[in-house]
């Protein structure tokens, strides 16, 4: 069984990752592009796995380190591979082409617009998350991914 299952092999997923192997937990990574995901899952070592976006996120805790517009579209893809997991999507709904704008509308939030569309998905928003420099303790149950995932309390 899979512990966490990482989409994405950027910089985020890295550090994640490097986190989640270091605390024993097992991983897999997913990404559009397989060759990338097994260089990272090389890269960290462990049981981690890889495979691209056709293989089914193993993890009991799925996290989107993806650009926001990427998270919608990889969470519509999974739809209901994603029901009874605990999603984390770390992304900020950015305009990545000018950096200077969000791409949700005044008043709503990304929350509104992002996720999985299953109902009994839950989905942790983890707005600038700096995971890089912090310990990721994960004895805890999925329901606490969000503390968890920001370091000891």
């Amino acid at each position: 069984m899979t512990d966490i299952t990482i989409i994405g092999s950027g910089n985020m997923a890295r550090a994640i990752g490097t986190r989640a192997v270091a605390a024993g937990r097992s991983v897999q990574i997913l990404d559009r592009t397989p060759e990338n995901a097994a260089k990272l899952a090389a890269e960290l070592g462990g049981t981690t796995g890889s495979g691209g976006l056709s293989e089914v996120p193993e993890g009991d805790i799925v996290v989107l380190a993806l650009y926001f517009g990427p998270a919608k579209e990889v969470a519509t893809h999974f739809g209901d591979t994603l029901s009874g997991k605990t999603v984390v999507e770390i992304s900020n709904p950015i305009d990545t082409e000018t950096f200077d704008a969000l791409v949700v509308a005044p008043g709503t939030s990304a929350a509104d617009v992002s996720g999985p569309t299953t109902r009994e998905s839950k989905v942790s928003m983890l707005i600038g998350l700096l995971i890089s420099t912090t310990v990721l303790p994960l004895s805890v149950s999925p329901k606490c991914v969000a503390t968890s995932l920001a370091g000891p309390k």
